[in-house]
């Protein structure tokens, strides 16, 4: 029993020791028995990291700022020159390494948009057939087919899609309108609408437009984010 609080005893010792070693070291220096004792600095170590975050923040934005600028200039010329945005667009997609697939599954998108709102409606299929499967773009080729015409495939492309996504009950809305049938568009805008409020607000708003018989309705599909923009200045930050 004594040999073990004397075992005790000495260890408390020896810790005792080892501490004040470390606080008197403001530099790495040999411990007792050629151990080496490093200070750690707690807010040095996490300024470092802070730094290292964000560097790497602003290496992402910065990629995704020139990105933007790139696509701004797209807008920019095809509002000058329709052909001279395509061909802008296309050199991208064939010549700009930066870019990633589903990058240029967008600038197609984008390059569709632009042509369907200069009347090349076949043109514009070809593109969205390249983009990234998304609401947008089915809506965009929903909308080349009612151009044409298609009515009856617009529709059925429509409630095919709407079967496994919700926001296509926002076209199949605007659809009956196009074709004058008021309270189908309402079923489906009020459908939407109760699915989720705060997600689909905007359906509200077509809910009380339609609702009243003096209203104008569409004449084609509203479609969400069409032609959005980069910010005027992210374009002229990264304009190059």
């Amino acid at each position: 029993m004594k040999k073990l609080l004397i075992i005790l005893f000495l260890s408390i010792l020896f810790i005792g020791y080892l501490y004040l070693s470390f606080k008197s070291t403001s530099f790495t220096t040999p411990g007792s028995f050629g151990i080496p004792i490093y200070p750690v600095d707690p807010l040095n170590q996490q300024n470092r990291l802070d730094h290292f975050i964000d560097s790497v923040d602003h290496e992402f934005q910065g990629k995704r700022l020139t990105l933007d600028a790139k696509i701004g200039r797209i807008y920019t010329r095809s509002e000058k020159n329709m052909e001279d945005g395509i061909v802008y667009g296309d050199s991208l997609i064939r010549y700009d390494s930066s870019l990633n697939h589903l990058n240029i599954e967008d600038i197609h998108l984008l390059l569709g948009e632009i042509l369907y709102d200069h009347d090349s409606i076949n043109r514009a299929l070809k593109r969205f057939e390249k983009s990234s499967i998304s609401s947008r773009t089915n809506a965009n080729i929903v909308a080349c087919y009612l151009y044409l015409g298609d009515t009856v495939k617009a529709r059925n492309m429509l409630k095919k899609f709407a079967r496994s996504n919700t926001e296509m009950l926002w076209y199949l809305g605007n659809f009956y309108e196009i074709m004058g049938k008021r309270d189908s568009a309402l079923y489906y805008y009020q459908t939407l609408y109760k699915k989720d409020s705060v997600m689909y607000w905007y359906s509200l708003r077509r809910i009380i437009r339609v609702k009243n018989p003096k209203s104008h309705l569409y004449k084609e599909l509203e479609i969400l984010n069409k032609g959005q923009r980069p910010k005027e200045k992210d374009i002229l930050l990264f304009n190059h």
